[in-house]
Parts: structure tokens; sequence; C-alpha cells
């Protein structure tokens, strides 16, 4: 079965970074929306980087937004994210460097939001 969103060009809306020491790993999160803004669940991400690649898809955190997905990064590694099938890769993502009140580093996170164009 091929999913309806492995043809929709997705586009990146919006890249961040977060610095929350409440939250202990670094990651990336992204969300997904149709063109209307509404989450997409079901929604391939591909994640690559070098010796390595991850496949998942959006909506196992519906908690959080069924177009919501995640995925912990390793510090000082160098990723590329891309949506669905055939749309914008996102390049040179890599661990926020941030720092709480004390001065103390910690690493971020990468907060990547897509839509349907």
């Amino acid at each position: 079965t091929v999913l309806a969103s492995s043809t929709i060009p997705f586009r990146l809306v919006e890249q961040k970074t977060v610095c929350d020491p409440n939250i202990a790993e670094p990651s990336i999160q992204i969300e997904v929306l149709d063109k209307d803004n509404e989450p997409m669940a079901n929604v391939r991400v591909l994640v690559n980087w070098i010796g390595g690649q991850d496949i998942f898809y959006t909506g196992f955190f519906p908690e959080i937004s069924v177009g919501y997905a995640d995925f912990l990064m390793e510090p000082n590694v160098i990723y590329s994210v891309q949506i669905g099938e055939i749309g914008e890769i996102v390049n040179q993502i890599t661990a926020p460097e941030c720092k709480d009140n004390s001065g103390n580093d910690y690493w971020g996170i990468i907060s990547l939001l897509f839509s349907e164009p």
C-alpha cells in the first residue's frame, strides 16, 4: 500500500533550536501538517547520518500531536531529515549546545515544522 503522503513534496516551514534543561537527551522533534495546517499521522520520516539511517512515522505520540515524531541524536553527528518520499531534505542538523542558568552545558533540541504545500 502506498501512503498518500508519499507523493506530497513536504516543505520545511520552520526550524528552531529549543534549549530545555528538563529534557535530558538531544533530539530532533518533527511536526508535519497538511495544507489546512492539521497534523498528519502515518507520514514517513527518513533520518540519515554517516554510517546509518532510520525510517519512522508520525502519529505514535497522539498525546503530543498525531503529526509529531522525534529522533534521539548523538552529539557531534550531522543528520539530514526528509519527510515523505519526495519532500525537501533538510541537511546539516546537529545537536545544539545549550547552557543552563548555572552556566552548565547540555544538549538541546532541533524542532522542525513541515507542511504540505
